[in-house]
């Protein structure tokens, strides 16, 4: 099973995300744009999951994030990884990530290790995932134009939202892109 944990956000996030999103598509680049059901703010990619590792995981992570309690996020800014100089990944961020963010973090990163997934050597960046750009196959001129747009998506206000759990996903790569499935949702007490 290809799995990661995620902040599933409600549909008036999506729906100002995917406004931000389409805004860059207009662009002409050529790219991967994340479906508007599918934006989220992943918080550990695992791979491949052997289903008892899973379940011994889960059993840990429901019980250590019980007492983190539910925080408020704010959509804000837009940019690109590696640079906006030259874009590969378009994301919207997040607003000042609070402590409790950061703790959430680490809570599941320890989880995905007693999964079997790899430490994860780069650190946390918290953001949503736009589209993976095929620089290659956009041409300049539609490259510079994505360009342009990151920069003026760069006062992206997208809004606050609350955090009251966290999900495990199914990730299954199809033809038509991603489908995510929710295997299992985590509370934040």
């Amino acid at each position: 099973m290809r799995l990661f944990f995620a902040i599933a956000l409600p549909e008036e996030s999506r729906r100002s995300l995917a406004a931000l999103r389409d805004g860059l598509r207009e662009s002409g680049a050529k790219a991967s744009w994340v479906k508007t059901e599918n934006l989220h703010l992943t918080l550990r990619f695992l791979g491949e999951a052997a289903p008892p590792a899973v379940e011994e995981a889960c059993a840990g992570i429901a019980r250590d994030i019980a007492s983190l309690g539910a925080f408020t996020l704010v959509l804000q800014g837009a940019g690109a990884f590696p640079s906006l100089r030259r874009p590969e990944v378009a994301w919207a961020g997040i607003q000042a990530a609070p402590p409790a963010l950061a703790e959430l973090w680490r809570v599941v990163d320890a989880a995905a290790v007693a999964m079997g997934a790899p430490e994860e050597k780069r650190p946390f960046h918290p953001h949503i995932t736009l589209g993976r750009v095929r620089m290659r196959r956009g041409g300049e001129a539609c490259m510079e134009r994505l360009r342009e747009a990151l920069c003026a998506a760069q006062d992206y206000a997208g809004g606050a939202f609350e955090v009251a759990s966290v999900s495990l996903f199914q990730s299954s790569l199809k033809p038509g892109g991603a489908v995510y499935h929710r295997l299992r949702e985590f509370s934040l007490q």
